[in-house]
Order: C-alpha cells, then sequence, then structure tokens
C-alpha cells in the first residue's frame, strides 16, 4: 500500500493538467484554509487536548507565524498580536498572531519585522510616543487620556471625509459625570476596555472615510472634533518593559496604512521598538495576511490563499516543513493506539483573488453544483471529515437537519436561476446551510464569508469546505486540494444539475460502512475520470487506511479469512453536559461500529453463520468471495448518564465464524485496554501506538455450533447489527 507522497510525480502532473483547464476556462480559483497542528512531545498537555490557550501554544505560534514570514518572504510584513475568537466563558479573547502585506510587494512596515516584538527596554514613554504621533500626523495639540494606572496614553482618532477630502478627526475625553475615568476591570488589552459608555453620546457631524485605493490617502488639515465625540483611539501603553500600540477598527484600509506609517515613523524617530496589537487591517483586494491562533487543543493556522496549483504546492510543503521543525505535528493517536488526526480540522476555502471575481459569486451555479454533489455522495462528506460527525458535529451534511431541507433547497436552487445577486444567494440558501440549532457556522459548506447581506465586513466571496480532518503529510493535503480543484473544474465546464437524494437513513446506516464509502468514492472518481481528469485510486490508499483502521486480518483457514474494520460513528452531543463555561463540547463517544469482512470460497459462502457476543447476526454478499456485516456496540460508558439507565458496555466482542455450522474459528476484541480498563496516557510513540493496537486483539480457536438466537434488525437501519438490542430480549 503506498502513500500519496510516494506517488507525488503522478499526482503533481495532474495538478498541472487541472491548472491548465482552470485558466483556460477563465475560473480565478483561489484557495486557502485553516490547517491544524499540535505538539507531538505534549500531547497529554490541557492545551493540547481541550484547552485553548497555553503558553507553550503561544510561544510555537510566535514562532510557527515568524519562520512563515521568512519562508514565504513575505514583502515587508506587518506583524501583529490581534484579538482572535472570544467565547462565552473565556475571561478574554483569545490572541491572534497575524502577518500582513501589499500584493504589489511595497512595504506595509517599514522596519525590520521580526524585531517588532524586541524585548528592550523601553526609552522613550507612552506619552513621549502619542506626542510624537501626534507631530507626525499633524493632529491639533489637544491633550489625550492619560491612563496613569496602566502606563498608557489614549489618542482618540478617526479617519473621516471633510469636504470630500481625507482627514484625521481627533477629540478630547472626559467623563461626563465630572468624575474620572476608569477603563473597565479584566486581562484584555486596553483598547477592549475602554470606558466608551462613560463618554456618553455625542453626535459626529462628518461622515467616516470609505476610502478604498491604498496609496489615495494624503489627508487635509486634521480637525479638532466636539469632546467625547470620537469612539475609537489609538493606545500606547508599557507593558512589561515593551511599549505596546493598540490599533483601533478602522473600515478605510489607506486611512489605517497611513497612520501604521506614522507609527513606524514615530518608533524611529525615537529609536523605540513597538510591539503592535489590537485590530488588523481592514480586508482589501490590495493587501494579504495569514494568522496563527489558538483553538482547542490545536495550533491553528489561516493560511492566505493562493491562485495556482504550483502555489498551493509550494505553500503546502513548506507549511508542513516549518511545523514540523518546531515540533508540531498533523498525527496523534488515540488511547487505544488507533491513528487519528489533530482533531482541529484543516478547513479548504475557495474564493477569487477578489470578492468580485470570485468564482462562486460570478457562477452561482458553481455553488449548486458543490452542494448537490456532495449530497449525492456522501463518501466526501464522511470520507475526509474526522472522528466527530453527525447532526452535532463541526461540519454536518446539509440533509441531516431539518427532513425539509432538501425540498427547501431545491426551490432555492430554481430560484436562484431567476437572481445570481450576491445577495439573492445569501437569502436563498444561508439559512439552510447550518446546523440543527440554525448555527450558519456550523456547516459542511459555511457561507459566512461569502456574501453576508447583514455583515459587509464580511462580504469576501470566500466558500468555506468544513468537512475535511487534517491529513497527516503535505501530500495528502495537496491530493484533497486538487480534489476539490478537479471538480470545479469540471463543474465550470458541466455544472451538475441532478435532482437531490432523499437517502434518508441509509446515510447512519448503509454510509457508516467502510466499504460503502469506499465505493461510492470510487463512482466520484469515475466521474472525475470521465470529465479528463483520472485519480488512480492507490493515490488515496493510505488516507483510507487512517479512515478505516484494519484491526485485525485473521487467516482463519486455507480457505476462510476474518478482518475487522473500524466504520463510522455519529456522536451526538452531550443534551444534560453542563461545561462549565469551556470551550469545547462534550459528546457521547461510548458507541462504536465496526464492519466484519470474511472472505471464502464462492461456491460455500451460503452456509456462512456470523456469530458475535453469541447472537447470529446478517451478513450482505458484496462480491462472489466476500461477505459483509455490520456491528454497532456499546464500547465505553456513556458520559454524563445515570448508571442504572444505560446500557453496560458490551466488550470484549466475541465474533466466531461457522461454515454449515462447522466452526472455523474467531478473534476476541477490545476497544480500550484488555481487560476492559483505560489506558492512563495516550501512546507516545508509533511502536506504541502499534503494540497497544496488538493487545487489544486475540485469536479464538474454533468452537462447536449451539442455536444460537438471531439479533433482530432494525427496519430503520437494516444494514446494521445493533448489539444493544440485545438487551431487551
Amino acid at each position: 500500500m503506498g502513500s500519496a507522497a510516494e506517488h507525488w510525480p503522478a499526482i503533481a502532473a495532474l495538478g498541472d493538467r487541472v491548472e491548465a483547464a482552470l485558466q483556460a476556462a477563465g475560473v480565478d480559483l483561489w484557495m486557502g484554509g485553516e490547517p491544524t497542528f499540535v505538539a507531538a512531545d505534549q500531547l497529554e498537555d490541557p492545551q493540547w487536548r481541550t484547552a485553548a490557550l497555553g503558553t507553550e501554544k503561544y510561544q510555537l505560534g510566535q514562532q510557527l507565524r515568524d519562520r512563515l514570514v521568512t519562508t514565504f518572504k513575505l514583502p515587508h510584513p506587518l506583524l501583529i498580536e490581534g484579538t482572535g475568537k472570544w467565547y462565552p466563558g473565556e475571561a478574554a479573547p483569545r490572541w491572534s498572531l497575524g502577518a500582513y502585506w501589499r500584493r504589489d510587494g511595497q512595504p506595509l512596515w517599514t522596519g525590520d519585522p521580526l524585531t517588532m516584538r524586541s524585548g528592550t527596554v523601553a526609552i522613550a514613554s507612552a506619552e513621549q510616543f502619542v506626542q510624537t504621533l501626534q507631530q507626525i500626523l499633524q493632529l491639533p495639540d489637544v491633550a489625550p487620556w492619560r491612563v496613569h494606572q496602566e502606563a498608557a496614553v489614549v489618542l482618540p482618532l478617526l479617519p473621516i471625509r471633510k469636504a470630500n477630502q481625507p482627514a484625521w478627526a481627533t477629540c478630547t475625553w472626559s467623563s461626563v459625570s465630572g468624575t474620572d475615568l476608569v477603563p473597565l476591570e479584566g486581562e484584555t488589552p486596553l483598547g477592549l476596555r475602554l470606558p466608551l459608555q462613560q463618554l456618553g453620546e455625542v453626535d459626529l457631524p462628518y461622515e467616516p472615510d470609505d476610502s478604498t485605493d491604498l496609496d489615495d490617502w494624503q489627508p487635509s488639515t486634521a480637525v479638532l472634533a466636539p469632546p467625547n465625540s470620537l469612539k475609537l483611539a489609538v493606545i500606547v501603553r508599557e507593558v512589561q518593559q515593551q511599549l505596546r500600540v493598540f490599533l483601533p477598527p478602522l473600515i478605510s484600509a489607506p486611512a489605517y496604512l497611513h497612520l501604521l506609517q506614522a507609527i513606524a515613523q514615530t518608533s524611529q524617530r525615537l529609536q523605540q521598538p513597538v510591539q503592535l496589537e489590537g485590530y488588523p487591517p481592514p480586508r482589501h483586494p490590495g493587501l494579504m495576511g495569514l494568522q496563527v491562533t489558538p483553538d482547542p487543543g490545536v495550533l491553528e493556522v489561516n493560511i492566505h490563499p493562493v491562485g495556482d496549483w504550483r502555489s498551493l504546492a509550494d505553500q503546502t510543503k513548506s507549511l508542513y516543513q516549518e511545523a514540523q521543525t518546531l515540533g508540531l505535528t498533523a498525527r496523534r493517536y488515540q488511547f487505544n493506539g488507533l491513528p487519528t488526526d489533530t482533531g482541529g480540522g484543516a478547513h479548504i476555502t475557495l474564493g477569487g483573488r477578489s470578492a468580485e471575481t470570485s468564482p462562486l459569486l460570478r457562477r452561482p451555479d458553481l455553488l449548486r453544483s458543490l452542494i448537490s454533489y456532495w449530497q449525492h455522495h456522501p463518501s466526501l462528506s464522511y470520507g475526509f471529515a474526522g472522528w466527530f460527525i453527525g447532526p452535532t458535529c463541526q461540519a454536518p451534511r446539509v440533509d441531516e437537519g431539518r427532513p425539509e431541507v432538501l425540498y427547501e433547497l431545491e426551490l432555492a436552487f430554481e430560484q436562484l436561476q431567476m437572481s445570481a445577486e450576491p445577495t439573492a444567494i445569501d437569502g436563498l440558501l444561508g439559512h439552510l446551510l447550518a446546523d440543527v440549532s440554525g448555527n450558519t457556522h456550523r456547516a459542511e459548506f459555511c457561507l459566512d464569508k461569502l456574501w453576508p447581506s447583514q455583515i459587509p465586513t464580511q462580504q469576501w466571496g470566500v466558500l468555506e469546505l468544513r468537512a475535511f480532518a487534517m491529513p497527516p503529510d503535505a501530500a495528502e493535503r495537496l491530493l484533497q486540494l486538487l480534489l476539490v480543484r478537479a471538480l470545479v473544474a469540471w463543474f465550470w465546464r458541466s455544472p451538475f444539475r441532478a435532482p437531490l437524494r432523499r437517502w434518508g437513513t441509509q446515510l447512519h446506516d448503509r454510509f457508516l460502512s467502510p466499504e460503502a464509502i469506499q465505493a461510492d468514492f470510487q463512482a466520484v472518481l469515475a466521474d472525475l475520470a470521465e470529465a479528463g481528469f483520472v485519480f488512480d485510486p492507490a493515490w488515496f490508499d493510505s488516507h483510507f487506511a487512517d479512515r478505516f483502521p484494519c484491526l485485525v486480518n485473521l487467516e482463519l483457514t486455507p480457505d476462510w479469512s476474518l478482518e475487522l474494520q473500524r466504520g463510522l460513528e455519529p456522536w451526538p452531543v452531550l443534551a444534560d453536559d453542563v461545561n462549565e463555561g469551556g470551550t469545547s463540547r462534550r459528546v457521547d463517544a461510548s458507541l462504536e461500529r465496526l464492519q466484519i469482512r470474511v472472505q471464502g470460497p464462492a461456491d460455500r459462502l451460503q452456509s456462512l453463520e456470523i456469530v458475535c457476543n453469541g447472537w447470529r447476526i446478517p451478513w450482505r454478499w458484496h462480491s462472489h468471495n466476500q461477505a459483509i456485516a455490520i456491528v454497532r456496540f456499546r464500547a465505553r460508558p456513556r458520559l454524563g448518564t445515570v448508571p442504572l439507565a444505560a446500557i453496560a458496555p458490551q466488550v470484549p466482542l466475541e465474533i466466531q465464524l461457522f461454515e454449515a455450522q462447522q466452526g472455523l474459528g474467531g478473534c476476541r476484541y477490545w476497544p480500550e485496554a484488555p481487560g476492559g480498563g483505560l489506558y492512563d496516557q495516550l501512546p507516545t510513540t508509533t511502536a506504541e501506538a502499534a503494540q497497544r493496537c496488538r493487545d487489544r486483539f486475540q485469536a479464538l480457536p474454533a468452537v462447536a455450533w449451539q442455536d444460537w438466537p438471531h439479533l433482530a434488525m432494525a427496519a430503520e437501519f437494516p444494514e446494521t447489527a445493533d448489539l444493544r438490542r440485545a438487551q431487551s430480549y
């Protein structure tokens, strides 16, 4: 069995052919993503299991961001520690380590980018820095707000339009109650704790500036605005012998760049290194950026999009290499030794060079094709996702929510043909592509950054594919990206308009087995081959070997063999979970699903009987010499449930095979440690993980036939033998 890396020359050549097709059609497809990594030698640490933050995670994030700046040869980038995600229960927003640069190569920051977070003892005070910044911006001589208890100075500042000319406006701040202004308490940067409510309400008689040309913001004479009328501010503070400058959220990218240049000039004039924090530049077609951010258990890289296959290949290889150099990995193992991904996902983004050139907005039928084709092929939803699948996962299929959603989606597709405006896409599809709670971010196809009508600042023309787990190496990641690029090239030429499929309970019956997923994926590859893009199925061998690990392969007799493979099992979120303000959701992972494959003589296969834990279970004849059965069982105690109200773990599994009631042998399988216990810690090496997998299986000799009862099958799930039903007999 080969890996994608071993087939790389052929994969790369197909990538060039797909690229040629995209270029010839003028698709302008740009792809990015959100790869996630973990520290290979700290997997037991909470920050690499469930916690969002951690000291080592922050340090590794800084190092990775800085190495990527050098590796990608980013031209004169701005490095800034911004504010990231902020979830209920968290004391402060998470950090986000960003690097931003101009597409045209012009400097965004004029100093050495890797010295901006220098630990040099502050020479200039915050007050001196702000006074110099006022002079460079030619602001009126007003006294900024000095926050003495935090060694900080706050300078209200807003880019406005004055007589149709750009200008800076500033003002003074004072409490309307006559008392001193007091910042809000907390551990967040001061820029997020400004006492804005204490300023009262004052209308600003000027329009905020919305210039778009990066180099055409030449401000006229600055304006002294009425007291307390500006609610944005630059903040300079002294923290641990550093001078930190907080940048406010500006809607004008040209004004942001002008302010940034003024801060750089101030830093140079005073010979004072600064660390920038706060808000990154506003999104603009002339700007690019990447961010390294924390997420529960992982370090996430929001990689910048690129517009051609070879750039994508170079970028992906470099990212994996730099992460590996720092001791980060995309591979981890479960307690029982089975391989798994980072757990943080590896979302793929599709868009254009700008929102206006995005292929999803120029050709809404492309979006329809992608949604419809994924809905037709469950292997695309389940074959590349993490272990957490199902209606409450991070990327549920469109047909795993409300039962009427497919009918509504078909109506939306019909209306989309009559109006292809970006606002129509959001209005027709936005509420349908969501999880069962209505969360549009948790959807297999996430439109949050395509053209949300109510959030102009996120109208980026970007579609996010979320049902992708983090592959262990760059070649497998690139194979995923190439698969998506080939489907886009095909649908651009030949839109997919087949009616949506009503899979019903087949989704969580047939299509959770390795055999069904791989057969469905072979159909996808056959479609692509017919379209002119030939993927060798062998390229995906290592991926599916990890996705559906072979648990045991026994030769029972010269004629008969037994193989167990791990199947998929939806993990519902625990309804009775009290998460105490945590950032991750607890799920019920107590069930497992196994695929039993028996190979034997075709003319004798009809006499085969499979007995599992004392119950005869049905099998289906897959081919002339193979029989397949699917077993579902409780592998471990269910969390959050009164013990007496739950079915106890049905372990170990004991499987015996019989031909015409003559014993052939079998095996014993423990889902966790042998004897029913649990491992104390995760495996630290590949060898240890492999040993645990071996320890959990035991070959069994043949036994005498008994009149074992047949396990009743559920009409809704006719292909799955659920051992929990045995408890009710």
